[in-house]
């Protein structure tokens, strides 16, 4: 097995240059294919979406999602720049600064303090019925009228990574300019408009942290309002009120969340000649502590943040969270074969908390993998990662505030869970939202630490991929932090370690994605681990879906005909759409819970964390907030249709399905908040 890392240097021969040169050209012009396809889908009108499912009781209430971005969309749509919210010289000030020196005047006539009410326009509701993907400005996965059968919703603020713009002055395979590349990537991926991006996104000297606090001054003004017509409230959460609204009627908590700690650093790091280097210094130390302390004096607590997000931030290492499906992947494996664009874009993945790692980005390296060589991890002489975790998770300096492990790398993750073992036994593990590998924590060390620029044989053919790699010594399970997971100290990956009947092949893999006894660590930990509705993440576009889809189709109609033999041949098409749309949702619940043990209960750990309206592309069928009451009714009805399809049979634990989806959908989330939101 060989991945060979490709590293493009001067004075290649005329014959590679003018190779480069056509690669160049076809990507553009797969890129401009990209954009067009969006451009040239077919336009369904609202009226043609199938009616949500409705079940056959009455659909619940209480639901609780811990990853929502509710005010994104419309915070992004209607305000050019933060500066229009937040006085850039106050950001550092605690709160109450704005009892002497009020923020900017941004929406002196109230006009926009009702846009999170605002529903989709007749456009946007065609692009919904179509239930593809959503930017910025195609149409709302979540509004606040669409919360009116929720208790808790977890919303995120969020500020594009500036790493994603950075390197402007470098070219890929020696042609590609990637300050033109990426910034057509970004309109093509956000849809924002131009003055958006060019006030805010390629804008290197504004600060993430003016960005979160603008989008919180935004938010403040859209919850504490109620839905026109009806008695539905939408509150903020605060210490001294939530209690009272977890248990108020026709009433739903709002808590706050920050995805991404890139928002703590402060300017000189964030500068173009330091952001991408490891460089640290006793001054982002400072940062860190100081903005930490602005969140926690927030009126409006921050719940979690989510430490890692997309790219390197010099606190811990992220996981692939890039990744495309189909022919975007194998664009994006060439893409990263260039040392400019994957140190700018893909830049530490295999960095833990503790310590970066060079082994990917050396000059003229071969290595596939952070193979654990000793030389290959540098320590952070100040420890950022170790500082962030700190300064967040104690309770000297405030009110604490945890640690969202979603989109950490693998080797951040057990970190984390080592350093919670040791010095936060109090502090309960979560993911705010996430889905299963399908792989042992084995497997998931040796795929998860390979770079980019590999062809991702285990999405493409994991059938004959893993089995190649028993047999093979990887160093990393004998060193530290996975060494305090294998107690046998054995270097090589065994069959057993390989995915078990009904893994391979149906679950995204990506070490973004949590192994098996990372699923039983977090859930004998009392943690919470929410799932998303994402279909990529979910594994919705791996290739078993669609080899079996015939045979698959075949055995649910022969289902629908014993089980429900009354059903229009309409009906039984809406069925089937929405069967094999909530189909790798079903599958990652399973396989989530079969994980079960006499001790071990995974779906008393188990809360739903969409990812609504955070630029994803949700199951079809269920592609809005208003549409979760209809999924928990779904598989309650067909949960035994999808075990006859598959062959598989869920561990309900003792208790009757309509009860376990009763945890994950409501009660499990608002235990949690009861458990750990801040009373002070």
């Amino acid at each position: 097995m060989s991945y060979n890392y490709y590293c493009f240097q001067p004075g290649v021969s005329a014959r590679h240059k003018s190779a480069s040169a056509l690669t160049g050209f076809l990507l553009y012009a797969v890129l401009f294919a990209l954009v067009s396809c969006r451009t040239l889908e077919p336009k369904y009108q609202a009226s043609q979406l199938p009616a949500p499912y409705q079940g056959k009781a009455p659909l619940n209430n209480d639901y609780a999602d811990y990853h929502n971005h509710i005010t994104q969309k419309p915070y992004y749509q209607l305000i050019e720049s933060p500066v229009q919210i937040v006085n850039p010289n106050l950001i550092l000030l605690p709160t109450p600064h704005y009892a002497i020196n009020s923020p900017a005047q941004w929406d002196p006539s109230g006009k926009l303090s009702y846009a999170a009410w605002q529903l989709n326009t007749p456009q946007e509701l065609s692009y919904q019925a179509y239930g593809k993907f959503s930017d910025f400005a195609r149409y709302r996965q979540s509004v606040w009228p669409e919360l009116a059968s929720y208790k808790v919703v977890c919303t995120s603020l969020y500020s594009f990574e500036k790493g994603l713009t950075t390197n402007e002055g470098s070219r890929t395979l020696g042609v590609i300019n990637n300050k033109g590349l990426k910034r057509f990537a970004i309109k093509m991926v956000t849809g924002l408009d131009k003055k958006r991006l060019q006030n805010v996104v390629y804008d290197l000297e504004l600060e993430p942290f003016l960005e979160i606090q603008a989008e919180y001054e935004f938010l403040k003004h859209q919850a504490p309002s109620a839905s026109p017509g009806s008695s539905q409230r939408v509150v903020l959460a605060e210490p001294r009120t939530i209690d009272s609204l977890l248990i108020a009627p026709n009433t739903t908590a709002v808590v706050i969340s920050i995805e991404g700690g890139h928002v703590l650093l402060g300017p000189d790091a964030l500068k173009y000649n330091r952001l991408l280097e490891d460089s640290t210094t006793s001054q982002d130390v400072q940062d860190i502590r100081d903005r930490v302390a602005v969140i926690k004096s927030w009126q409006y607590p921050v719940f979690f943040v989510t430490f890692s997000h997309l790219i390197w931030n010099k606190l811990a290492g992220q996981s692939k969270g890039t990744d495309a499906d189909g022919f975007k992947r194998n664009a994006l494996t060439v893409l990263s074969k260039a040392q400019s664009f994957r140190e700018a874009i893909f830049t530490q993945p295999n960095s833990g908390i503790a310590g970066i790692s060079k082994s990917i980005f050396g000059e003229g390296t071969r290595k596939e993998y952070d193979n654990g060589e000793v030389d290959s991890t540098r320590a952070d002489n100040h420890k950022l990662g170790l500082v962030a975790l700190d300064a967040l998770l104690s309770q000297k300096n405030g009110r604490r505030i945890l640690v969202d492990l979603r989109h950490s790398g693998i080797k951040t993750r057990l970190q984390f869970y080592h350093l919670r073992d040791s010095l936060y036994q109090d502090v309960p593990p979560l993911v705010s939202h996430c889905a299963a590998s399908g792989e042992s924590l084995r497997l998931a060390i040796a795929t998860g630490l390979r770079p980019y620029s590999d062809m991702y044989p285990e999405f493409n053919n994991p059938a004959t991929f893993y089995p190649k790699l028993t047999g093979e010594s990887f160093r990393m399970f004998n060193q530290w932090p996975f060494s305090k997971y294998f107690s046998d100290h054995d270097t090589i990956l065994k069959v057993q370690d390989l995915p078990q009947k009904g893994g391979s092949g149906w679950f995204h893999p990506t070490s973004n994605n949590l192994a098996d006894e990372e699923i039983e660590y977090i859930t004998r930990s009392g943690g919470l681990m929410g799932l998303t509705v994402e279909q990529r993440g979910l594994g919705g576009s791996m290739k078993q879906y669609r080899t079996t889809r015939a045979n698959s189709r075949v055995r649910l109609r022969n289902w629908l005909t014993s089980n429900q033999p009354g059903l229009t041949n309409i009906q039984r098409a809406v069925l089937e759409k929405q069967f094999f749309d909530a189909a790798p949702f079903m599958r990652n619940l399973w396989y989530f819970t079969n994980l079960s043990k006499p001790d071990v209960d995974v779906w008393q750990h188990l809360t739903i964390g969409s990812d609504y309206d955070g630029i994803a592309d949700p199951m079809d069928s269920f592609a809005t907030s208003g549409r979760l009451p209809n999924l928990e009714s779904f598989i309650n009805d067909y949960y035994q249709a999808f075990e006859d399809v598959y062959g598989l049979k869920f561990n309900l634990a003792g208790r009757p399905m309509s009860q376990n989806l009763r945890l994950v959908f409501s009660a499990n989330g608002i235990e949690f908040v009861k458990k750990y939101y801040p009373r002070q």
